[in-house]
C-alpha cells in the first residue's frame, strides 16, 4: 500500500476545547470599570464608580456611543454629549479586554493551532486553505476562501476564523479496490 494515501479525518478525531469568542460578565465589568473611571473624570456624570461600572456592564452592550447613552439615560444615568464620546471607545475596550481574556485562556489551556499552514479547511462560509495565524487576535486563523478572487478587496487576504471554526477538508474514503489500483 503506498504511503501517500492519506486516511479520512473526521472532526472527531481534531476536537479541541471551544473557544469563547464572546466576552464572559466579568470580562465586561473590567471594560466597564475603565469607561466608568472615564466618564467619572471626562463628564458630568455623579455617583459611585462601581454603580456605574455595573450600569455600563449591563446596559452598554450594542450600538453605538449616542444608543449606548439613551440606554443608560433610560436606566437613569443622566449623559450629556461628552459622555457619547466616552461611550463610542466602549466597544474597543471590551474588545481589548476580551483580547486579554483569550490569551490567559490560551495558556491555561494550552491551545495550540490544530492543523498547519495550507491546510485545506472547511468553514461556515465554504472551503479555503489556512494561509496564517493571525497576530492581532489570540487562537485565530487567516483562512484564504477559495470564492475569494485574487488582489479583490480587504478580504483577498483572508477571513478570520478561531481554531475551532475550521476542520480539515475530508478526503473521500479510498476502497481497497482503489488501492490496488494506486499500487500498481
Amino acid at each position: 500500500m503506498p504511503n501517500a494515501i492519506k486516511q479520512t479525518t473526521t472532526k472527531k478525531e481534531c476536537s479541541m476545547i471551544a473557544i469563547p469568542k464572546e466576552p464572559n460578565d466579568d470580562t465586561r465589568l473590567i471594560a466597564a470599570k475603565i469607561t466608568a473611571l472615564a466618564l467619572k473624570n471626562e463628564t458630568q456624570m455623579t455617583g459611585n464608580l462601581d454603580d456605574i461600572a455595573k450600569a455600563v456592564a449591563k446596559h452598554c452592550r450594542d450600538g453605538d456611543g449616542f444608543q449606548m447613552a439613551k440606554d443608560l439615560e433610560s436606566a437613569g444615568w443622566p449623559c450629556d454629549t461628552a459622555a457619547v464620546d466616552v461611550l463610542d471607545c466602549h466597544p474597543g475596550i471590551l474588545e481589548s479586554e476580551h483580547h486579554v481574556f483569550l490569551r490567559t485562556f490560551e495558556k491555561q489551556h494550552d491551545v495550540k493551532p490544530p492543523y498547519p499552514l495550507m491546510t485545506r479547511v472547511i468553514t461556515a462560509y465554504g472551503e479555503g486553505v489556512i494561509k496564517a495565524i493571525y497576530q492581532f487576535r489570540p487562537m485565530t486563523y487567516r483562512v484564504k476562501m477559495d470564492w475569494i478572487e485574487p488582489g479583490v478587496g480587504w478580504s483577498a487576504y483572508g477571513i478570520l476564523h478561531y481554531f475551532d471554526e475550521v476542520s480539515p477538508e475530508l478526503l473521500p474514503k479510498t476502497t481497497n479496490s482503489q488501492l490496488k489500483r494506486n499500487a500498481a
